[in-house]
């Protein structure tokens, strides 16, 4: 119960305050259980100097920053990961403010190991992620979507399966996977 509502309360706190996102799940590793996300979050708060996103609940170890780019001008910046209420955030601060009727476009990726991937008693390998964002589910390579709780477009590329879920809105998603034999 807790999970959920410290989500909802992130939900409200993005769409209250300027900042859009949409997210991309990649499922890197599924015997460590690692979850690569991105997310494009969109910042036009005038005046603002930094970024705090959180809680970030799909991580069960400490989360690595892998990039945090701002779009706009292709700049690398700085992110940091802290605590806050027994749970991890992200931190970016800006080189400069937000300027009035602008934005910072970040494209944001980290990683870290999951509770959201398992196996059920099948064999069939189970992941979950909550997001109240538009979402990119990308599956491992070698492996074929079976079911999901939520409608979902679904298509190939560069060899991976991917699922599209796009609308917005509080939801947590659930897909079922088979890995097969291209042999």
């Amino acid at each position: 119960m807790k999970k959920a509502i410290c989500f909802a309360l992130t939900v409200l706190f993005i769409a209250t305050t300027g900042v859009y996102a949409d997210v991309t799940i990649r499922v890197t590793d599924t015997n460590k259980r690692i979850m690569r996300v991105t997310y494009l979050w969109t910042d036009s708060k005038a005046g603002a100097t930094k970024f705090e996103a959180g809680p970030l609940l799909f991580a069960s170890t400490p989360i690595k920053v892998i990039s945090v780019i701002e779009k706009n001008t292709e700049q690398d910046l700085e992110a940091k990961i802290f605590q806050k209420d027994g749970k991890q955030w992200l931190l970016v601060e800006y080189p400069n403010p937000v300027p009035k009727g602008g934005n910072y476009k970040l494209d944001v990726t980290i990683e870290a190991e999951t509770e959201w991937i398992s196996k059920d008693s099948k064999g069939k390998h189970v992941f979950t992620y909550k997001t109240g964002h538009v979402a990119f589910f990308v599956l491992p390579k070698g492996h074929a979507v079976v079911y999901s709780n939520y409608p979902v477009l679904v298509y190939e590329r560069r060899g991976n399966t991917v699922l599209q879920v796009k609308e917005s809105g509080t939801k947590e998603l659930i897909f079922k996977t088979m890995a097969f034999s291209t042999d």
